[in-house]
């Protein structure tokens, strides 16, 4: 869904490849999820620091696993007590984006041990979800049932579908994170969609229309490396049968058997409000297909995330980011959110984008089930124009999320972007995702 929701990736991050149909792409949204708990108070009083941390309790797990939990926060057995970082502790946990209200306490056991104790109220993670966005030029309406936490060990399943512009589109997926013990995670994926794609000049003036029959399987394998680094290899296959539309240039069918790698890197902090983080991310891909058109195409993407809070409420964010693409199919073009903006036309493609934001978020209300936040960023981007020149553009974009406690979704989302050298205004709302 690129060309017009960034954000519903937020929903599907645990998928790490991404979801294609004719118009519409996923893309990653530019912010990390907000987590919303209450922050730790600290109840315990002193011990002995030379105590040895030899047990971690948690109570308030209903269909979370302990032994999936506890092989999380291994890392602290054996930890003197007073070399504790409760901080590191809770984000271990707020990471898993299932827990609420976590309460952590530091007790003595013995006379030589310690003992973490840990009570969290779980998130309802097994939903329907209903979800809308209406922008500027795009519609999207649909729904998925998916389940974050399945067997309560954070598989993820989802089936769903949606109505986008003129398109229709049906998917399903399972996916397995990979375990701290070394053992790889996967992910499978299939989709059908019919469509009909439309795309935009920078001017927003339609240059191309077509309707299409597409159809994706994917599999995905990765690897954690170390504590806070993740490398992963993916394949697929996908067939475009596309028809032209009016006088508009012939796009071209074909069938793609697609190859890709990619590397992150993530270092997050959670402070009670926010759960900021800074890494880094590269992935490579190629693609094989029957049409000579579109036969050896690639793409090298990278990416650089900075979040951090200045006061608890508060915390700057920038993110900057950029592809690289030759001979690819309209429907596999990178888009704005490849460039980490969103003041282009929803609806314009490119080969080339480089771009970024940087801005402030704010927690203006906090109660027991939802957070408001406002957010304002300034956004510059250097990209290919379809006459293969290049165009640089910039401006302002902000606005407000809500964000739920006890559901991990994200309950509504508004914003408004304003395109500086095009005089672009852009509006986008939603409903159940985040853009």
């Amino acid at each position: 869904m690129k060309r017009f929701l960034p954000g519903l990736l937020l929903l599907l991050s645990l998928i790490p490849f991404q979801i294609h149909s004719e118009e519409n792409d996923f893309s990653k949204t530019n912010l990390s999820e907000t987590k919303i708990s209450e922050p730790t108070e600290n109840p315990e009083t002193t011990i002995n620091p030379k105590l040895i941390i030899t047990k971690i309790n948690f109570s308030g797990l209903k269909k979370t696993k302990d032994f999936y939990i506890q092989s999380k926060v291994k890392k602290f057995i054996g930890c003197p007590a007073g070399e504790f970082n409760r901080t590191e502790f809770e984000t271990i946990l707020q990471m898993e984006g299932i827990f609420n209200n976590i309460q952590i306490s530091l007790n003595e056991r013995s006379e030589t041990e310690a003992q973490i104790d840990v009570s969290v109220e779980e998130k309802i993670t097994l939903i329907p979800l209903p979800f809308a966005m209406i922008s500027s030029s795009t519609f999207m309406a649909g729904g998925i049932v998916m389940d974050t936490n399945a067997f309560g060990v954070k598989d993820m399943f989802m089936v769903g579908g949606f109505y986008a512009s003129g398109s229709v589109t049906g998917m399903a997926s399972f996916s397995k994170s990979p375990s701290a013990t070394g053992t790889p995670g996967y992910s499978v994926f299939a989709s059908v969609s019919k469509n009909s794609s439309e795309f935009t000049n920078l001017d927003n003036e339609t240059i191309l229309e077509y309707k299409s029959f597409a159809a994706n399987i994917g599999v995905n394998l990765s690897q954690k490396i170390g504590e806070h680094h993740t490398a992963s290899v993916s394949s697929g296959f996908r067939m475009i049968d596309a028809d032209q539309i009016k006088d508009y240039e012939d796009v071209g069918s074909g069938k793609f058997g697609n190859f890709g790698i990619s590397w992150s890197s993530t270092y997050p902090n959670w402070n009670g409000w926010f759960m900021s983080t800074c890494g880094a991310e590269l992935s490579a891909s190629r693609s094989m297909c029957t049409n000579p058109d579109f036969n050896n195409s690639y793409k090298i993407s990278g990416s650089l995330v900075f979040q951090k809070p200045i006061i608890p409420k508060l915390r700057i964010y920038s993110k900057a980011s950029g592809t690289y693409s030759e001979r690819t199919h309209y429907a596999n073009r990178p888009n704005q959110g490849d460039g980490s903006v969103n003041i282009l036309p929803g609806k314009f493609v490119t080969e080339k984008i480089y771009g970024g934001n940087t801005g402030l978020e704010f927690s203006i209300k906090k109660a027991k089930y939802a957070m408001i936040s406002v957010y304002s960023d300034y956004q510059y981007v250097y990209f290919e124009n379809l006459d293969d020149e290049y165009k640089f553009c910039h401006g302002p974009n902000g606005g407000v999320r809500v964000y739920l406690s006890k559901i991990a979704f994200p309950a509504l989302a508004m914003g408004l972007s304003y395109n500086v050298p095009q005089n672009l205004w852009q509006f986008s709302a939603a409903m159940g995702v985040s853009f």
